[in-house]
């Protein structure tokens, strides 16, 4: 081998080291470049999400490499050219894509620039996103927004300034018949994509929710809405939602169950303790003892044991009233009163009858007593001369009613009696006046004023109500008391219009009204 030969081996293996040494600084500044930029497009960070598909040959002067996400649904492409390398041709490129599989997104347009330009320039080109595949969307899962308190818990206000009281736990989601309980929004498809390399990309199905419908409620046609077909209260239990008109109470009525406020039937397998309230827009059971309590019933109330009120409880029913005794209660009865064996130093009204279901006692000792369609009962005051009272008829009733609309038409006639003398002032003396007044009295003034034609109209109702009332009262009794037994001196009875107190003891006795003789008529049962 000839020294020129050396010289030309050494020239080229020294441009190859150069070469290699250049190649090698380039990738370097070029990762130097990715980690110091933003994430261009998408572009993967690291080598283990990468593939690098070099060309065959001398790629370290002219280099064309593809790198797909991980997710195969972008492709970046890196081109080097030096300058006296041949220049890249767009269907080269095209190719090579095609030889990785890749079919769908190419990006042709952008690709020819990025050809265009590195053939002009031949700065390398690193990252550049060209193919991109269609995500998948994902779809929105369907859902029910409820209109109730699913989760029932006793949450109290210790922020507030007013004392907190613990036998109101609220418990109970109350509903009438026709409200809406909750709403569906239907979930909306899923949509399938397709990835750089033609593969469909299945996402997950949305969740696709509906209502199960238990006791009472009605779903719309659309089954996009569900509605309560009875009043009561409306629960969640295991995703199905019902609807009971008849709230259970296992135990007593105590600081456990708190009050109750029910949109239908309440019924209570122990007793209810002093203190605590029960008001049920229809029925109420209480198989127990009710003590100082408070009932409230739309329709009827029964009580199996008894109701020992302590002087303080207090009964209101709209229909009838079952009850085993009544002692030192308050009751007020729109219907029938039904006792099993006695009533005790009680205030009882009772709008129709009075009746007792035991033959063997059927008493009615000490308290005041009124029934508007009269009493039957075995025994009535006691040996020792217990206060009793008893009224039959609606005559104390109205009286009380009269006695309220009397009041009422006495409050607006002062009214209108004021607004009479104010209308005679002279009007500039009146404004001069009014003027010296503070702001509450300027008030009165003027409402007086303003509400002279609703005090008009009040005054003429109540006027012609006082007329009716005053016929009810004149009207004579038809209703009795009937004594199976005893009707023990000192009791008081009250027929109509008229009292009689009892000087002796009688026996099986009917007391009426005697309008003519305007007396309280006795005789025999």
């Amino acid at each position: 081998m000839t020294d020129d030969n050396r010289d030309n081996i050494k020239d080229d293996d020294e441009k190859s080291d150069e070469q290699s040494v250049n190649f090698l600084l380039s990738l370097l500044k070029g990762d130097a470049d990715i980690e110091e930029t933003e994430n261009p497009e998408g572009a993967p960070r690291s080598t283990a999400e990468i593939s690098f598909p070099f060309k065959e040959g001398n790629y370290t002067r002219r280099d064309i490499s593809l790198i797909v996400s991980s997710d195969s649904l972008r492709v970046f492409i890196s081109l080097i050219l030096e300058h006296d390398q041949l220049p890249f041709t767009f269907e080269e490129i095209l190719k090579e894509i095609d030889r990785h599989q890749i079919i769908h997104g190419i990006n042709r347009q952008l690709i020819q620039e990025l050809v265009n330009t590195i053939n002009s320039n031949h700065q390398p080109i690193r990252n550049v996103l060209i193919c991109e595949g269609t995500p998948a969307e994902p779809g929105k899962d369907g859902k029910i927004h409820y209109k109730f308190n699913v989760k029932v818990s006793t949450v109290f206000d210790s922020e507030s300034d007013e004392p907190i009281d613990y036998k109101e736990l609220h418990l109970i989601n109350n509903v009438s018949k026709g409200d809406l309980l909750a709403t569906r929004v239907p979930s909306t498809p899923s949509i399938a994509g397709l990835d750089v390399f033609g593969k469909e990309i299945i996402p997950p199905p949305p969740r696709v929710v509906s209502f199960v419908a238990g006791d009472n409620v009605d779903v719309s046609e659309d089954k996009n809405s569900c509605y309560a077909a009875v009043d009561g209260k409306v629960q969640l239990d295991k995703k199905i939602i019902h609807v009971s008109p008849i709230h259970i109470v296992s135990t007593d009525v105590d600081l456990r169950s708190g009050n109750i406020n029910f949109n239908g039937s309440v019924m209570v397998l122990g007793k209810v303790l002093s203190g605590f309230t029960i008001k049920a827009s229809k029925d109420i059971t209480i198989l127990g003892t009710v003590e100082a309590a408070h009932l409230i019933a739309g329709r009827n109330i029964i009580i199996k044991s008894g109701f020992i009120g302590q002087n303080r409880g207090k009964i209101q029913c709209k229909g009838d009233l079952t009850v085993k005794f009544i002692e030192a209660g308050i009751v007020e009865c729109h219907g029938n009163l039904l006792v099993e064996s006695s009533i005790i130093t009680s205030q009882v009204t009772a709008y129709q009858n009075i009746r007792f279901s035991s033959n063997k006692r059927g008493q009615i000792i000490g308290g005041d007593i009124t029934a508007v369609d009269g009493i039957i009962c075995k025994e009535v005051g006691s040996k020792i001369g217990t206060p009793t009272k008893i009224s039959i008829g609606d005559k104390k009733i109205i009286r009380d009613r009269l006695t309220e609309t009397v009041s009422s038409i006495s409050a607006l006639e002062l009214k209108l009696k004021k607004i009479k003398m104010l209308q005679a002032q002279d009007k500039e003396k009146f404004t001069q006046a009014l003027s010296q007044l503070n702001e509450e009295q300027k008030q009165e003034i003027i409402e007086l004023i303003t509400n002279k034609d609703t005090y008009e109209k009040k005054f003429k109702f109540l006027t012609g109500k006082k007329s009716k009332l005053q016929i009810l009262y004149n009207r004579p009794t038809l209703a009795q008391l009937q004594v199976k037994g005893i009707a023990h001196s000192g009791v008081i009875v009250q027929v109509g219009n008229h009292k009689r107190e009892l000087k002796e003891s009688l026996a099986q006795i009917i007391f009426s009204d005697d309008p003519f003789n305007k007396k309280v008529a006795l005789k025999p049962l």
